[in-house]
């Protein structure tokens, strides 16, 4: 579904197209990471360590979510150039509520995976990838698909995966008070965790969506889109060891004695006797 929504993305946007949308994805895909603070990877160990703690967390991954939009209103002539937006571009609001939205699906997929709940992490993600699938569709049979309608239904999306997670984590969750010190002391808590984490993906992230940027400037926007299409056909293939490392985090953060190094040394041989047969038919 997600290789069928890129194709018609790219498809229906053409180069120049494609290349804004890929430097929007870019930008969103870094700025999630350093905006979330690593709490995804926090949350997931917070809860390992405090079982009660989830509704505190969700309402600390509202709030940062909240707090991230509004710093990027007031700072948009600071972010704005980096990633090929104007004054007065229509995708500037869309583009900071997506981020926004991002952030707050990580903080509540790790709220998911620290509760053990496989199912309902990989439901939100199937909602989420179904109602941007749909919503392309229809935007490609109304002839209407552009970089601006691409960006709102991502957005539309988002929210509707946020709201079918956060609902489902409220409904499970144990039903104590959660007072503002609650939220404070439960956040700095999943910081403290999910720092070495946000740092090593940072940098990892830089070094993979760094060329966006510099082939934009040395190249155009049409080179960027006809690369991306290319770097997102190798992406396809982190699919499953994405799916893997998710599922094997939350399982080593509650457990942490040899069976645990035994099943990542495992799934690890798996995967890459998987994955290099793909990446050579690719």
């Amino acid at each position: 579904m997600s290789v069928a929504t890129g194709i018609l993305i790219a498809r229906g946007l053409g180069p120049v197209g494609q290349g804004t949308y890929a430097t929007l994805l870019a930008g969103v895909a870094v700025g999630s990471v350093v905006a979330s603070l690593g709490h995804f990877q926090g949350n997931v160990l917070a809860i390992a360590s405090r079982r009660d703690s989830a509704r505190a967390l969700l309402h600390a991954a509202v709030v940062q979510a909240v707090a991230l939009l509004a710093l990027l209103a007031l700072t948009q002539r600071v972010w704005r150039p980096w990633i090929g937006l104007f004054d007065g571009s229509p995708l500037v609001p869309v583009f900071a509520l997506v981020l926004s939205l991002e952030v707050l699906a990580q903080l509540v997929r790790g709220i998911n995976l620290g509760q053990h709940q496989v199912l309902a992490f990989n439901l939100v993600t199937f909602v989420q990838r179904l109602a941007l699938f749909v919503g392309v569709i229809g935007l490609h049979a109304s002839g209407r698909l552009s970089v601006l309608g691409v960006a709102s239904v991502w957005a539309l999306s988002v929210a509707a995966g946020v709201a079918f997670s956060a609902g489902a984590i409220w409904r499970r969750s144990p039903r104590v008070p959660v007072s503002i010190r609650d939220v404070g002391r439960n956040w700095r808590l999943a910081f403290g965790h999910g720092g070495r984490a946000l740092v090593v993906i940072t940098l990892t992230l830089l070094l993979v969506r760094c060329d966006i940027w510099m082939l934009r400037a040395m190249l155009g926007v049409a080179a960027v889109g006809q690369i991306s299409i290319a770097v997102g056909l190798a992406e396809w293939l982190w699919y499953v060891p994405g799916i893997l490392n998710n599922l094997l985090f939350a399982t080593v953060a509650a457990d942490q004695g040899q069976r645990s190094v035994a099943r990542v040394c495992r799934a690890s041989r798996l995967v890459i006797a998987g994955t290099v047969p793909a990446t050579f038919v690719l």
